[in-house]
């Protein structure tokens, strides 16, 4: 999680479930290392951010920013899925 220091102290401080850490890594993983970085300081570097959201919500959160900055990066990887 070298990647995403945010979402690393957000786990290691209590405030993310390992399993939404999970999700988080597993929605930026074919994103360029830049926009992981985004990804997870828009996220992660504010605990007010995810707070009160559940899994799917931080799931779809993840999801939308992906898409905002890298549009054709989420169309290939569904694309690929499918």
């Amino acid at each position: 999680m070298a990647e995403m220091p945010h979402t690393a102290a957000a786990l290691a401080a209590g405030r993310l479930t390992e399993w939404r850490a999970t999700i988080l890594v597993r929605e930026t993983a074919y994103l360029d290392r830049a926009d992981r970085a985004l990804v997870d300081q828009r996220l992660c570097a504010d605990p007010a951010t995810l707070a009160g959201l559940g899994d799917r919500a931080v799931e779809a959160e993840a999801k939308a920013v992906a898409y905002e900055l890298d549009p054709h990066a989420v169309i290939d990887r569904n694309a690929a899925a499918r």
